[in-house]
């Protein structure tokens, strides 16, 4: 497994395909996109890759311990 660090514009538009809200209302599509630049602004956003193996499971086990 490998990661690669998320620009945070890339981000932000993949975020926001996935925000249950579809609306019209332009005051409301900003303040969904204020938080989401809010968020990706105070969490970091990294890609990640894996092989197509169930080597994914080290990665899983590590984060799990800390590493």
């Amino acid at each position: 497994m490998r990661s690669t660090h998320c620009h945070r514009r890339k981000a932000l538009a993949e975020l926001l395909t996935v925000v249950p809200v579809v609306t019209l209302d332009r005051r409301l599509s900003q303040r969904i996109a204020d938080i989401g630049t809010r968020l990706l602004a105070a969490v970091p956003c990294y890609r990640l890759h894996f092989l197509p193996d169930d080597s994914y499971w080290q990665a899983i086990d590590a984060y799990e311990n800390g590493a």
